[in-house]
């Protein structure tokens, strides 16, 4: 729909209304005819980009970074012989990988992979004509798979879960989304509240948040109607950046939201630095305190850039060698050695969620799933210390 539509190239415009984020291309080891439809963070520094490789046929492809986009190397995966034609969206979920592929027949399927490489079907309840753009992880078995059925010029949207690491899924009922009812492009979570981009047949958006999943609501105070979120980046449970593109009859301009409320409002946030690939940005994640985007330009070219996050988890961030977090990876607690006092220990989910906290110098995390989790030490206001570990 939208991505066949010839559009003319816009300049981002620099305005002030907030502080701006420089963008550098972090793309070594991708070819600029490369595409990516989603990222996911495995560990720390350890990146998958997921798309296709964009000639006449787009030909699907997986690169991976292990030093924080730094370069990328391409992947040689097996078991997706059968739905090899597109990948739009991809997680993690504990210790699995949950891919959406496609195939020239318009049928598609989630498979799951725990090493990236080898893939299996991971679809049992969906049905092959249900296309999945996005994935919310609650838990490493709680699982939504958001997007729409697709037959012909018919397109339905819908929503399905699985309990059990995609073993099987259900359909979801869904509400409150009837004038947005199109398809659900992008979603994520953050802190108790999922949230989703929807479109309507007149080619209007709205983001919606839920916190169950089945009853719906507007969150779009301060984002006009023509914007098209196609990616967010979530850093703390109410710091979000929704990333597209504002769409009218002739153009797009690229450009980014920011809200520091969990949706409640959001405000235009200035970028640099991207002025080669400015047409629109079609994937983001975060990986420690740097976002990742993906650009494309006029001529179809596509690159990586990355960015240091302005404010991390809405918290003033200083450096300081003082302090000390391992093991890592860690079992059952980790241990904070301190030159000095703080006033907390915080532990964050990817999603931004708090877990837990602590005021000691010991934090017991032998309840929490294996995983990747930030590890934020808090004195007088700021963060004097960040770490993401790996629980085992």
């Amino acid at each position: 729909m939208k991505y066949y539509i010839l559009i003319l190239l816009s300049l981002l415009i620099s305005s002030s209304i907030s502080a701006q984020s420089d963008w550098i291309l972090s793309n070594n080891g991708i070819p600029d005819n490369f595409n990516i439809y989603d990222f996911m963070v495995t560990q720390p520094n350890e990146i998958y980009a997921v798309g296709a490789s964009v000639n006449f046929y787009p030909t699907p492809k997986l690169y991976k970074s292990t030093n924080n986009g730094e370069n990328w190397t391409e992947l040689s995966v097996e078991g997706l012989e059968s739905h090899n034609y597109v990948y739009a969206a991809i997680c993690l979920a504990g210790s699995k990988m949950f891919i959406s592929a496609s195939s020239f027949n318009t049928a598609y399927a989630i498979y799951s992979s725990l090493d990236g490489t080898s893939w299996t079907l991971s679809n049992t309840g969906i049905p092959e004509k249900f296309i999945t753009r996005d994935f919310i992880v609650i838990s490493p078995s709680e699982i939504y798979a958001i997007g729409w059925l697709f037959y012909g010029i018919s397109i339905i949207p819908g929503i399905y879960k699985t309990t059990n690491s995609g073993v099987n899924w259900e359909e979801v009922p869904v509400s409150g989304i009837d004038t947005h009812n199109l398809f659900y492009h992008p979603s994520c979570i953050a802190g108790s509240k999922m949230f989703i981009d929807a479109t309507s047949t007149d080619s209007t958006y709205s983001i919606y948040s839920s916190t169950d999943g089945t009853t719906w609501s507007p969150s779009n105070t301060g984002i006009p109607e023509n914007f098209d979120t196609y990616d967010f980046c979530v850093i703390s449970p109410t710091e979000i950046f929704a990333i597209g593109g504002l769409f009218t009859d002739t153009l797009v301009s690229a450009g980014i939201y920011k809200s520091v409320n969990a949706g409640e409002s959001w405000e235009w946030f200035p970028v640099n630095g991207m002025s080669s690939h400015n047409y629109l940005y079609s994937a983001a994640c975060i990986s420690g305190s740097k976002m990742f985007i993906n650009a494309q330009s006029t001529e179809g070219t596509y690159a990586i850039y990355s960015s240091t996050i302005p404010d991390y988890n809405g918290i003033e961030q200083i450096s300081s060698n003082k302090f000390s977090i391992f093991p890592n990876p860690a079992n059952d607690y980790i241990n904070i050695s301190a030159e000095e006092k703080f006033n907390e220990i915080r532990i964050h989910d990817l999603h931004g969620r708090l877990l837990k906290s602590t005021t000691d110098n010991i934090l017991f995390i032998g309840d929490l799933p294996h995983s990747l989790y930030v590890v934020n030490v808090v004195k007088d206001g700021k963060i004097v210390k960040k770490q993401t570990i790996i629980v085992e």
